[in-house]
């Protein structure tokens, strides 16, 4: 039988569902977040697909620094027992042939830094790829046209993710940005 000391205890040590330190039952450190494991050729697809599985549990704070270690003692514990777990979930959602080459990490946040520094890096090459598919890619024989649209649809949106489109940063168009549109253009 619980006194009533232990209950007020147990429920002050309870963490709200909608708090970014809450795990579920469902929240196991082996479970895959994910239905994408990163492979050598689809960081962004990985990436996108991380990011939104942790945003949609209140996690990716603790990836981008935004939930940074607490110092009080009760919320300390958890952070850690989180922070774990995401570690866990991230290195789960990385394909075995990639992992070997990644020294284990036990910071979320250095981890996931890591690998977008290693795998999101973006070059002339990268992009002058895209654009060469973009301009080999057609419509086979037996394609829908919905179909064509869609891969035709992510390649353009891999483009724009690595070569965003050109906005006046002054408010008052004096900040040269034809001239960022002419350097484009003559790289093209």
């Amino acid at each position: 039988m619980a006194k009533d000391g232990d209950s007020a205890s147990a429920s002050a040590n309870k963490i709200d569902v909608l708090s970014p330190y809450y795990l579920g039952s469902h929240d196991v450190p082996g479970q895959s977040v994910s239905h994408v494991k990163l492979c050598s050729d689809n960081d962004e697809e990985w990436s996108r697909s991380m990011k939104m599985s942790l945003k949609s549990r209140r996690k990716f704070g603790f990836c981008d620094g935004s939930i940074e270690k607490p110092t009080d003692k009760l919320l300390l514990e958890q952070w850690e027992v989180v922070h774990c777990t995401l570690v866990q979930w991230i290195m789960h959602s990385i394909d075995e042939s990639v992992k070997s080459s990644i020294s284990y990490c036990e910071d979320a946040r250095l981890l996931w830094d890591d690998l977008a520094e290693r795998f999101s890096t973006v070059d002339g090459s990268k992009i002058h790829a895209l654009k060469s598919q973009l301009h080999d890619y057609h419509q086979t024989h037996g394609m829908s046209a919905t179909s064509y649209f869609g891969q035709l649809k992510a390649l353009w949106d891999a483009l724009a993710n690595h070569e965003p489109p050109f906005a006046c940063k002054c408010g008052r168009c004096l900040c040269g940005i034809d001239k960022d549109a002419l350097a484009r253009q003559d790289s093209e």
